[in-house]
């Protein structure tokens, strides 16, 4: 860590940019990173037993509503279209 042995220390560097420092900089929260973070601990995976979201590709998660137009289940990010578009207006979710 950075305290760890900082009298042995003659500089640190940056593991991303590579930055070197003589002194520990002053860290600030990357809040585009926090913001990511925070939406995928939003996001529930579909378990054992749970209706999975058939349009998730890489990470299924768990469905929140199914169209019995489409005959699909979707996640919170999938639904969106069904709320915001004409298209799906009389669908029945």
């Amino acid at each position: 860590s950075w305290d760890q042995d900082a009298s042995m220390r003659r500089a640190y560097s940056c593991p991303t940019c590579r930055k070197t420092f003589n002194q520990r900089p002053d860290l600030g929260k990357n809040t585009v990173l926090a913001e990511i973070v925070e939406g995928m601990k939003r996001e529930v995976p579909a378990g054992p037993g749970d209706v999975k979201c058939d349009f998730c590709k890489e990470r299924t998660l768990k469905a929140i509503k199914s169209c019995l137009v489409c005959l699909a289940s979707y996640c919170q990010t999938h639904i969106q279209p069904h709320y915001e578009s004409e298209a799906f207006k009389n669908h029945k979710l």
